[in-house]
């Protein structure tokens, strides 16, 4: 049985400064009956007599599989906050900032907070409590100039173990908003064809998350669907460490919606592939322990393995060496993902922002682009990892079968195999 109350804010901040927000809450319960014939109910806003009526319907069979009861769903609220964080004053902060910096720059943000507490009781089981928070917040600037323009993005997560951002680092990310959208006023059509990427701190967690982490969900392994599930021998170099942590990142989580204590799964290590990610009904399926990463969007909705925070261990390189070490390549800040095709690992991203690296020096910016990945040239590139380590630069929910969630990634500066510039 899972029961569940979460909260959602979306605070925006227009180019002026005026500020709206949209609250809304949820609080639900399900039953799911496993085994052979998997029944599963739930009910929104349940009393406690509703409660057991709901595991009694899924004990007997009563309702077909993801049939609601008497389902309400998430409603608005204009009750006072119950989310220990406001974001308006740190988006009134940064564009302040950016406007002494950058006065003719136009700033509009947007923070995205929740708390989520659920409890989880199984037949036989103890009861399992969990509280997961996360706060994202995203800039954009947009500046124009003689006959120039530009626009440049800057994200920042508070990590789960600090109270609140802080205003030294809401004014470094002023800085860096005001740096990059001044620099993309130089940018320049990119050229295609085959080049060294360089992925800067943390963007290559998305990367990873794309084309092995998907990949080694372990449903998607079971419905044969994996392009590295069938590697049973070197992908990639030995030093190569990437694994998926659920409690790190912005959204962790300590034991997931099964009641599983989460732990760290290394799914690539000593060149080869390492492990999978779990619920309880894939661990059963393959013989396995569950690993923790049963979730689900909502009380609505069946758990499946999902991601928790994928990541490239911290390496031995400092991030000049490696751009130093590439003639011709670009150097990619931002990207999010266009396409992934988890059956033969190639994956097409959008670049947003990026630079040009001629003769071991970063170069102009570019304009966006599409970046072609080949999954397993990229894995067997990458043998330049930085110490740099860093999470969440650019990173939202992931959506899967119609289910999103909050996602976190990481990665230190990192160097791949050769990729493919498309304009």
């Amino acid at each position: 049985m899972f029961l569940e109350r979460r909260e959602d804010l979306t605070v925006e901040m227009t180019a002026d400064g005026t500020t709206s927000e949209q609250r809304t809450l949820w609080s639900g319960v399900s039953a799911t009956r496993t085994g052979a014939d998997v029944r599963m109910v739930y009910r929104s806003d349940p009393s406690f007599g509703e409660i057991e009526r709901v595991a009694q319907a899924a004990r007997a069979g009563e309702a077909h599989p993801n049939l609601s009861i008497d389902t309400v769903g998430p409603r608005s609220t204009a009750e006072g906050p119950d989310l220990d964080d406001d974001p308006t004053p740190a988006l009134l902060r940064v564009a302040e900032a950016v406007a002494r910096l950058q006065p003719a720059a136009r700033v509009v943000g947007r923070a995205v907070a929740f708390e989520q507490q659920v409890r989880v009781v199984r037949t036989g089981g103890a009861l399992v409590e969990d509280r997961r928070r996360g706060l994202r917040l995203r800039f954009e600037a947009a500046l124009e100039r003689k006959s120039a323009r530009s626009s440049a993005v800057v994200e920042v997560v508070r990590p789960p173990t600090a109270i609140d951002l802080g205003d030294s680092a809401l004014d470094r990310v002023a800085e860096q908003l005001s740096e990059r959208v001044e620099a993309r006023l130089h940018a320049r059509e990119p050229s295609p064809g085959e080049f060294d990427t360089v992925f800067g701190p943390g963007i290559g967690g998305v990367l990873v998350h794309e084309i092995v982490g998907h990949a080694l969900e372990a449903d998607v392994v079971l419905d044969g669907r994996s392009w590295l599930a069938e590697e049973d021998g070197r992908v990639a170099p030995l030093e190569l460490l990437i694994l998926d942590d659920p409690r790190r990142g912005r959204a962790a989580w300590r034991a997931d919606d099964e009641g599983q204590r989460a732990r760290p799964v290394p799914l690539i290590r000593s060149g080869r592939v390492a492990g999978r990610l779990h619920d309880m009904r894939t661990a059963d399926r393959m013989g396995q322990s569950p690993t923790g990463h049963g979730r689900c969007a909502s009380y609505r909705e069946p758990v499946r393995p999902r991601m928790g925070c994928t990541f490239v261990a911290a390496g031995r390189w400092s991030p000049e060496e490696i751009v130093n070490s590439i003639a011709d390549g670009v150097y990619i800040r931002r990207m999010e993902a266009a396409n992934v095709d988890l059956s033969s690992g190639r994956a097409v991203f959008r670049v947003t922002d990026s630079d040009r690296i001629v003769g071991g020096k970063l170069d102009a910016p570019l304009f966006p682009y599409l970046l072609v990945v080949e999954g397993r040239n990229a894995l067997s590139g990458m043998d330049r990892v930085a110490d740099d380590l860093a999470f969440d630069p650019c990173v939202g929910s992931c959506i899967r079968v119609g289910q999103p969630l909050a996602m976190s990634v990481g990665a230190p500066t990192i160097c791949t195999g050769r990729t493919w510039v498309v304009r």
